[in-house]
């Protein structure tokens, strides 16, 4: 079946990376393309990340209390720039309708983290800037990021260059204290727009991001360079992780 009304999805998550619970009305509920045992859902708002930019997405819940429906929101995506869909199953036997307005939570922990992770993603970024301009031992041949990777596990920020074999440990150590500088000085994450496009700026550096972020440097905590590693033939690596809550 599918039913639908007309509507986009407006991001709250865009302005509050700490709104971990709100209410929204169902606009559309279809079959999931990907697994017929699953269904696709839009809401007219949503606090849900969708998977993209380098960050996954939120896990939640959204739930209708009236007929005390509960749908567990597995994977959130976006297919176009007006619409999210919340994936994943019901575990009761009422469903949702077009109309009604439910109560959606996101894993809070699980946001927290993402945000973490993907601050510190462009605090590397920031950091390195200043280690290549000041043509820091081992810095020499990294140019500017190409990508990052903000997952918990297995979370990097790709560079183009590279750092010769023998001098990645001392750059990875370098990069590391240097990002924690940042991290005990501080300073809020400033979010604008230019051109239409969303800005954020964490560190020293603004560049476009889609991503949700801690409000302060501070709240990254800590950081650890875990490795640094050649990607490909004219790329560099750096691995990280956030340590703690």
């Amino acid at each position: 079946f599918f039913f639908a009304m007309e509507g986009s999805t407006e991001r709250l998550y865009l302005t509050d990376t700490y709104l971990f619970e709100t209410t929204s009305t169902i606009l559309s509920i279809s079959p999931s393309e990907t697994d017929p045992a699953l269904f696709d859902i839009v809401l007219d708002r949503t606090i849900f990340h969708p998977q993209g930019g380098g960050q996954p997405s939120d896990v939640g819940t959204l739930l209708h209390g009236p007929s005390n429906a509960l749908f567990h929101v597995t994977a959130a995506s976006s297919p176009s720039p007006s619409t999210v869909l919340h994936t994943g199953r019901f575990s009761t036997a009422s469903h949702f309708s077009p109309g009604d307005t439910i109560t959606a939570s996101i894993d809070r922990a699980a946001r927290i983290t993402a945000a973490r992770t993907h601050s510190a993603g462009h605090l590397i970024d920031s950091a390195m800037q200043g280690l290549v301009s000041r043509n820091a031992t081992g810095f020499g041949g990294v140019g500017p990021a190409r990508k990052g990777y903000h997952f918990a596990t297995g979370a990097y920020v790709e560079f183009e260059g590279n750092v010769d074999a023998g001098e990645r440990e001392e750059a990875g150590r370098a990069l590391e204290s240097a990002v924690m500088d940042m991290v005990r000085g501080g300073g809020a994450v400033g979010v604008g727009e230019e051109a239409g496009r969303r800005m954020v700026k964490v560190g020293a550096e603004w560049c476009g991001c889609g991503g949700t972020h801690v409000k302060e440097a501070g709240e990254v905590g800590e950081v650890r360079v875990r490795k640094v590693k050649k990607a490909g033939k004219d790329a560099v690596r750096f691995c990280y992780e956030v340590v703690g809550e």
